[in-house]
């Protein structure tokens, strides 16, 4: 069956709705007034447990799918599983840039030792720490934005009959 990453996610998503009605309804059930209907709690239970079950199976399926997802980014060729991976650490890079320009006067002296008035001046100029910031969010949109875009492409992967209605269907 060919299959699309967004249609995994939002399978998963459904059951995992799913899941947290069920959920409320077996912690409300928990406990009842005299008159209220008697909740089958290890029927619930078990129910949450299959839904749990079929989340699992989805994940394992779109781990299958990222890993069989090649995409281009930077002239390298790599897995989807890859690429989500690696914009975590461009998310990381933006940030420590970013944290050089935020809150700074572009003319700050720096930190100052008291007992000698000496100085510490920054390395490298407001400007420049500023287009390394904007360079990293930029190259870090870039991988959300080709994620996005190789979520979308369908991949042939053998699902189980079950497996391949519930994504069908979303």
């Amino acid at each position: 069956m060919k299959v699309t990453g967004v249609g995994i996610q939002f399978a998963i998503q459904q059951q995992n709705k799913k899941i947290k009605m069920l959920d409320k309804k077996f912690k409300n059930g928990i406990k009842r007034f005299e008159n209220d209907p008697k909740e089958d709690l290890v029927a619930i239970s078990k129910e949450i447990e299959q839904n749990e079950l079929l989340v699992a199976q989805l994940q394992s399926i779109l781990t299958n799918y990222n890993l069989r997802n090649m995409l281009d980014f930077d002239g390298e060729r790599i897995t989807l599983a890859e690429a989500i991976k690696i914009t975590g650490v461009l998310d990381r890079t933006e940030v420590r840039w970013r944290g050089t320009v935020e809150d700074r006067d572009r003319y700050d002296r720096g930190e100052q030792r008291s007992n000698d008035t000496q100085y510490r001046e920054y390395s490298m100029t407001f400007d420049d720490r500023a287009a390394q910031q904007e360079k990293a969010q930029l190259k870090a949109a870039r991988m959300r934005k080709t994620i996005q875009l190789a979520n979308a492409l369908p991949v042939e992967l053998e699902v189980s009959r079950d497996m391949e209605q519930l994504i069908s269907v979303c």
